[in-house]
């Protein structure tokens, strides 16, 4: 069984999120993941009341985890519709709910709009509605016991690696200084095939 992340893996949040922020600050960049510079402050550009006014916009916004673009290339989602069901694997996000449907089901409705038919999907909730919140992921891998992870979180990976799960770490900058036995730095092609996903 994969655990495979969402947002920063397969999905580009950084961008729409920067975006949001935008809409009521103005002199906010536009951030990418492969420009995010650090996990907390974005390089010293995501302040706390920047942060807020974007969690709030995101829960404001209709069915938001449904517009974000793809981060990963066409290849990548058509590999993992190829053999999800083959390999179990597990999308485990902390997504926060939005206006709309839920969490669960805007996920399963992105994912199917990338092609890959009746993933399965859990929500793992944090302390906090935000990215920075330790989240229940390492709870719930003692549950379903993954041999791997693809993820980009460095306390998600750290989490993870703690209970014994391998992670493929995706190689951003806000990365770099994530380091563990089993956390290897690389790209999403690289990390399915160290996972076991086989090429098409």
């Amino acid at each position: 069984m994969i655990f495979q992340d969402i947002d920063g893996c397969l999905a580009e949040f950084c961008e729409p999120f920067s975006k949001l922020i935008r809409k009521e600050d103005p002199t906010m960049p536009i951030i990418t993941s492969a420009t995010q510079q650090d996990w907390g402050t974005w390089g010293g550009l995501m302040t706390e009341e920047r942060a807020n006014i974007g969690w709030e916009a995101v829960k404001a916004t209709e069915n938001f985890w449904e517009t974000l673009p793809p981060l990963a290339p066409p290849s990548v989602f058509r590999r993992i519709a190829a053999a999800h069901h083959d390999i179990p694997i597990i999308f485990v996000t902390s997504r926060i709910p939005t206006l709309g449907r839920s969490v669960y089901h805007q996920c399963v409705n992105w994912l199917e709009a990338q092609g890959i038919e009746e993933p399965l999907v859990v929500i793992a909730h944090g302390s906090k509605p935000d990215r920075t919140a330790m989240t229940s992921k390492q709870r719930i891998a003692k549950i379903f016991r993954p041999y791997f992870a693809i993820e980009d979180c460095p306390q998600v990976a750290l989490d993870y690696a703690a209970v014994g799960v391998e992670v493929a770490m995706l190689d951003w900058p806000y990365t770099a200084g994530t380091r563990a036995p089993n956390i290897h730095r690389m790209g999403i092609i690289e990390a399915l095939a160290m996972a076991g996903v086989p090429e098409l």
